[in-house]
């Protein structure tokens, strides 16, 4: 394994610093710091490695996850200040995800509501797109918020003519078109000029898979602005605007929302996809879960009509700890065929889903880099 790959691996397993040059040990320093959320540091170590290093793949590893840090804090013009972007995916990035057009009137009222019924447990919000009424899907694995053509049309959102290539973690694809959204109410918050993803109504119908028909997605690039609340078990959803605070940070994003947990007593990264109903493991996680038992496991995700089967194994309990809270995992799943890492540049242990907050709360507050449970009463 190169010490590139070791590099990318850190949000899985630590490696000794032994025997690593000057640019060696700063990257890993750079990967480190970041992981465990220590943004100011991480930013600070991958500027450096910017402008002196002399190994190219040290350089463009600093330069990814520079990336990703300005790009998530909404630095735009910083960005292009910096060079950015270097290739044609990163322009589109930028161009996607550059918010300078549109206008936040975010709500430090606490907005309360029920959650619409519906046959899934991920959590289901309804807000207002152009005044009109829509049922969507809290999910923190939509990079970006997307609506279905049926919606589109209901709320007057007019798609512009080029079109964008949607992926899914589950390795789904889905062609389709930005629109901007002149108007959306999230409880007593309101963003105006939103830019949003449409899809065919198709993408988003689950049925033939054993899932529900969806109207669409709050993304993580709104979802990353807000401080929530998800009630499972009641079925509730709280938020409002965030405030500074001096919690312990435990989020970061590299593409994807992030948290470090405790599994086994090590630390380590999983991503967080409160769209994703079950909680899966990476193969580079096989062998470390003593109990674990051969099983199958079916997934379908945007752009797939049918159910893909994986093999891998199933853990009936797993005791995972976010700060000094447990919580157990029931049947997660370990991949043995494929990494379930849906990050940009750095390889995580998985991604969790809702399934492991049905009976409680959890709190996301990325403003503050944290995220947090309760056991709901």
């Amino acid at each position: 394994m190169t010490f590139i790959e070791s590099a990318k691996r850190l949000g899985v397993a630590d490696f000794p610093e032994n025997g690593l040059s000057e640019e060696q040990s700063k990257l890993r320093l750079v990967v480190k710091s970041f992981l465990e959320c220590n943004e100011e540091k991480a930013e600070e170590l991958a500027r450096e490695l910017l402008a002196s290093a002399r190994d190219e793949e040290i350089e463009k590893m600093a330069y990814e996850l520079l990336f990703s840090i300005l790009l998530w804090q909404d630095r735009f013009d910083e960005l292009t200040s910096l060079g950015f972007p270097r290739n044609d995916d990163d322009m589109e990035q930028i161009a996607m995800y550059d918010t300078r057009d549109a206008e936040f009137l975010l709500s430090h009222e606490i907005s309360e509501a029920e959650m619409p019924e519906f046959p899934m447990i991920q959590p289901i919000m309804t807000v207002q797109i152009n005044g009109k009424n829509v049922n969507l899907l809290v999910d923190t694995g939509a990079m970006f918020t997307v609506i279905t053509q049926s919606v589109a049309e209901l709320t007057d959102s007019k798609p512009e003519e080029k079109s964008v290539n949607a992926d899914a973690v589950t390795e789904g694809s889905v062609v389709t078109r930005a629109a901007h959204i002149k108007e959306l109410k999230l409880g007593k918050s309101v963003i105006r000029n939103k830019r949003c993803l449409i899809m065919p109504d198709e993408a988003l119908d689950f049925s033939a898979a054993g899932g529900p028909k969806i109207n669409g997605m709050i993304g993580w690039e709104i979802i990353k602005r807000l401080q929530w609340e998800i009630d499972y078990k009641n079925r509730r959803i709280r938020l409002c605007a965030p405030r500074k605070s001096d919690v312990d940070r435990n989020m970061c994003c590299d593409f994807y929302p992030m948290v470090r947990m405790i599994v086994n007593g090590e630390p380590i990264t999983a991503a967080l996809d409160t769209g994703g109903n079950k909680t899966n493991f990476g193969k580079s996680m096989v062998g470390r879960f003593p109990g674990a038992e051969k099983d199958k496991r079916q997934m379908a995700g945007a752009g797939q009509s049918e159910a893909s089967e994986y093999e891998g194994y199933v853990i009936p309990e797993l005791p995972i700890f976010f700060d000094d809270k447990q919580i157990v995992a029931k049947n997660a799943f370990i991949h043995t065929s494929r990494e379930f890492s849906p990050a940009r540049t750095l390889l995580l242990s998985g991604s969790i889903g809702s399934d492991l907050f049905f009976d409680h709360v959890l709190k996301i507050d990325f403003e503050n880099r944290h995220m947090s449970i309760a056991r709901a009463k």
